[in-house]
């Protein structure tokens, strides 16, 4: 089941990490093509993605919410 699934585990750590990569380099590679608005908020969800990012590292270091179940409070 979904609710079951590890957050702290290394798979799904690199799986964030190398989707915020892949967003990282669509932001860059496009960057020319796209007005104010859309630069903008590419780099704020990749900003978020970031921290989001630290923060399933800094979990996996201390072991806090080990499922999608803990981190929703079921």
């Amino acid at each position: 089941m979904i609710a079951d699934l590890s957050i702290v585990g290394s798979p799904f750590l690199f799986s964030v990490a190398a989707g915020t990569l892949v967003l990282i380099l669509i932001a860059v590679v496009l960057r020319h093509r796209m007005n104010r608005i859309v630069k903008v908020a590419a780099w704020v969800l990749v900003v978020v993605l970031i921290a989001g990012n630290a923060a399933g590292w800094v979990n996996r270091h201390f072991d806090y919410m080990r499922t999608l179940d803990d981190l929703f409070g079921r």
